[in-house]
């Protein structure tokens, strides 16, 4: 906020706003190390798929939002194509 020339921050809310910061860095990080590990043809996919299951996770266990019946419907949908899909690229990377 600013006040005529001087800036005002509450103290409140400074480490909270710190906190998703320090996760996006980690999660950099982790691309990063993703990519130097597996191909982009792997990681790609994993990486962007799971920040939206951890996301759908949050909106509906902390936030209580899907309410209705047809929000949960579309939210399991996607849940039904996004997981298997990181599972069997996970899997086709193996060497048996």
């Amino acid at each position: 906020m600013v006040r005529g020339e001087r800036s005002f921050t509450p103290r409140n809310i400074v480490l909270p706003s710190m906190v998703p910061g320090v996760m996006w860095g980690i999660a950099q990080a982790a691309w990063f190390r993703a990519n130097a590990e597996l191909s982009i043809v792997v990681a790609f996919p994993i990486v962007s798929s799971l920040p939206g299951i951890v996301a759908l996770a949050w909106v509906v266990f902390c936030f209580g939002e899907l309410h209705s019946t047809k929000s949960r419907r579309f939210a399991a949908a996607g849940l039904y194509v996004r997981i298997p899909n990181v599972l069997l690229i996970v899997l086709s990377n193996q060497q048996f």
